[in-house]
């Protein structure tokens, strides 16, 4: 009988073999983070530009908002799912500090685990971070 209990680090691999895996804590999250959704906020200013530029040159008035909002979905779900199932679980600013999205056996998820993820990016923002900073502080006792 094995004793080993799993813990915050440790993952079971397909046999039930404890795999030690680093988890990343709330800090190196946040940095990666931040890199990604600054590469996207250059993005969504670029397509802002654009759309300005249709609804001044083109004509467009309105519907060159309309464009604006629809481009800056695109953009903040695409960029993350898209290189996330590209790059194997990681994007850029993942990539930088060497973070990656697993499963819980340490494989990399699907293509269709990858979209769901961030189809719920928006609501983990609102919801998970105060989550994850609150069970930070319980753990260390800090409240």
């Amino acid at each position: 009988m094995d004793d080993h209990v799993p813990s915050e680090t440790t993952v079971l691999g397909l046999d039930n073999t404890p795999l030690e895996l680093a988890v990343a804590g709330a800090g190196s999250r946040a940095l990666a983070a931040m890199l990604d959704y600054f590469i996207v906020g250059i993005l969504v200013i670029l397509s802002g530009f654009v759309c300005m530029g249709l609804g001044i040159g083109a004509h467009l008035g309105w519907w060159a908002l309309g464009l604006f909002f629809l481009g800056f979905f695109v953009i903040e779900y695409g960029y993350f799912a898209g290189v996330e199932i590209a790059r194997e679980g990681q994007t850029f600013g993942k990539w930088a500090l060497g973070l990656r999205v697993v499963t819980r056996d340490g494989a990399r998820p699907g293509t269709a685990a990858l979209l769901l993820r961030n189809a719920v990016r928006s609501v983990d923002l609102v919801v998970g971070v105060p989550l994850m900073a609150t069970e930070a502080l319980a753990r260390w006792g800090l409240y």
